[in-house]
């Protein structure tokens, strides 16, 4: 029998620091040293097993004849990259980061010295592959390999380099895919499903809807947790609202008064209480003279990001039955609205009305950061009749999510988007000609407004008075930043259920005189049930935290997060 012990050694004494308890890294061989970098970083959770923690970009080096460790300075933090040994260094490509995906940029760790040095691999000739993560990379004799991943959809292509030019001290470089014999682009590997764009049908799934979802006053969440609807009939929702908005531009020119809310986080509940306090899109409310505008982050954390979304696919399937055409916009993430021929369905419009609501997409509208933030667990765990459907259903609502718009001008003076402008966008034309579907690449995210400078400027610059963003919890639901130039709503009561926050929409006049509407959380009932704030929130939350409130400094691991 062989010898149990014959794997175990003693652990090595470490030079300057021990490696974390880490998963989705990489461990590479180069000669006789092992190269730990990036993952996600784990602690005790008080049980046997350990929880996520964050991302990571630390390097950790194992000197196989000394059996000690040494840590060096690192790029951005990823997890789900791939790794490589080549020559006197480690080559790394893709993965997620703190704003999704990364990008498809190749970078060598190199240790020809005795302090290693991060340069970017030059691409001399050719396409280099696209941004993606959970693939795999080989180097085959002077040729680089990379395998399938994923980058919003399931890819299928193989990629190999030319020669490898140049190695060692040096940064190497390579030639990828001869113009002359290009490679096939990476092909959408999802479960197609072929839509049956029946008018009866769709009149079935508007009463189904309608009657479940759109009560402001008496909606419960369901006891079963169960969602109501199939994969087939939620699948036949996400591509009729798919061929609406990609005729949608990117930036949607929108008038007052209007409507403007912020994060929803799958608070279905909360967006049924502000439609009770503050009027909703009916005949017997306000879609009349009022428009509605949402800024994104329409999934994650809460519990019925489905309910939220099904609105909006609503709204955008029964419209293919009118003459009308629907606007539909989303900073990068959303809701989805229900209409028949008569009135108004769901959350937010009425094909009488159909330019009245409005959807840009926010962060969390996408595959990389959805997946870990609970809506890929929340679709697997509610669409059940068939095998493999919740994971069918997130693909496609994900798809869907890549084609919303990215912003919305009010008047042309209030610019509104889900996170902010950042240091890189000058001109209202930067985001204008931006081409969807959009992949979240972390080098192009439109992230957090960090220097509030660029708000001044950017606003002097586009000739608009101010900037509407969410993206951040603020205390009393709405914050003003800059002199009035900049404001953040949130529309999600009890972040996370830790903060207590109070929610807000802001309502624009006709003068864009901005006035806030609130609404405080719920105090606990007196019967304990699925709507007690605490319990509002999905368990990723402890394995992931949410990022605290406006003001307060955030963990070192969240700089520069946009989760």
């Amino acid at each position: 029998m062989a010898d149990l012990n014959l794997w175990q050694f003693p652990p090595p004494p470490y030079a300057t620091s021990t490696t974390q308890t880490l998963c989705g890294h990489t461990l590479t061989a180069v000669y006789h040293r092992l190269i730990l970098f990036g993952g996600v970083t784990s602690v005790p959770s008080g049980g046997s097993d350990n929880s996520l923690q964050c991302l990571t970009n630390s390097v950790y080096c194992l000197n196989s004849l000394t059996k000690k460790w040494t840590r060096s300075e690192p790029p951005s933090p990823r997890t789900n990259h791939a790794a490589v040994s080549c020559g006197d260094g480690v080559l790394i490509q893709g993965g997620i980061g703190p704003s999704g995906i990364c990008n498809g940029d190749l970078h060598v760790l190199d240790m020809s010295s005795d302090t290693f040095k991060w340069k970017k691999v030059v691409v001399q000739e050719g396409m280099a592959p696209c941004p993606r993560y959970g693939h795999v990379m080989g180097l085959a004799g002077k040729k680089l390999v990379i395998f399938g991943g994923k980058k919003g959809v399931l890819l299928d292509d193989l990629l190999i380099s030319g020669e490898l030019l140049s190695s060692g001290p040096t940064v190497p470089s390579f030639l990828w895919r001869s113009p002359n014999t290009p490679w096939p682009p990476a092909s959408d590997m999802n479960d197609g499903y072929k839509p049956n764009f029946s008018k009866e049908k769709l009149h079935d799934l508007v009463n189904k809807v309608i009657s479940t979802l759109l009560r402001p006053q008496t909606w419960e969440p369901p006891v079963d947790r169960k969602f109501f609807l199939s994969f087939h009939e939620l699948a036949e929702l996400c591509f009729a609202a798919k061929q609406i908005i990609e005729q949608e531009p990117t930036v949607l020119q929108l008038y007052a008064p209007i409507k403007v809310f912020g994060d929803l986080h799958g608070q279905f509940g909360d967006l049924m209480r502000l439609f009770y306090e503050y009027g909703y899109p009916s005949r017997q409310g306000d879609i009349s003279y009022i428009d509605y505008l949402f800024l994104g982050d329409y999934v994650d954390r809460g519990k019925h990001s489905l309910e939220t979304i099904l609105l909006l696919a609503l709204k955008a399937r029964d419209s293919l039955y009118t003459s009308s055409i629907l606007i539909l916009i989303i900073a990068f993430y959303y809701f989805v609205f229900i209409f028949e021929d008569t009135y108004v369905y769901v959350s937010f419009v009425q094909v009488e009305y159909p330019k009245n609501i409005h959807l840009i997409r926010g962060n969390h509208e996408a595959e990389a950061t959805n997946t870990v933030y609970g809506f890929l667990d929340e679709c697997i765990e509610r669409i059940v009749r068939e095998c493999n459907d919740g994971n069918r259903a997130f693909k496609l609502i994900n798809d869907f999510f890549s084609h919303l718009p990215l912003a919305a001008l009010i008047e042309k003076k209030i610019f509104c988007v889900h996170g902010g402008i950042g240091s890189s966008v000058f001109t209202m034309k930067q985001i204008t000609n931006i081409k969807r579907p959009v992949d979240m690449d972390c080098e192009y995210n439109y992230k957090v407004v960090k220097d509030l400078l660029w708000v001044n400027a950017f606003c002097e610059s586009n000739d608009i008075d101010m900037i509407i963003r969410g993206h951040e919890c603020v205390l009393d639901g709405f914050e003003r930043f800059a002199q009035g130039k900049l404001i953040t709503v949130f529309s999600a009561t009890n972040y996370c259920g830790k903060f207590k926050n109070a929610v807000a929409i802001l309502v624009i006049g006709r003068n864009l005189d901005v006035v806030p509407k609130l609404i405080h959380p719920l105090p606990p009932p007196i019967s304990p049930s699925e709507n007690v704030p605490d319990k509002a929130w999905i368990e990723v939350d402890r394995e992931r935290p949410p990022t605290p409130i406006r003001g307060q400094r955030k963990p070192d691991f969240e700089q520069g997060s946009t989760s």
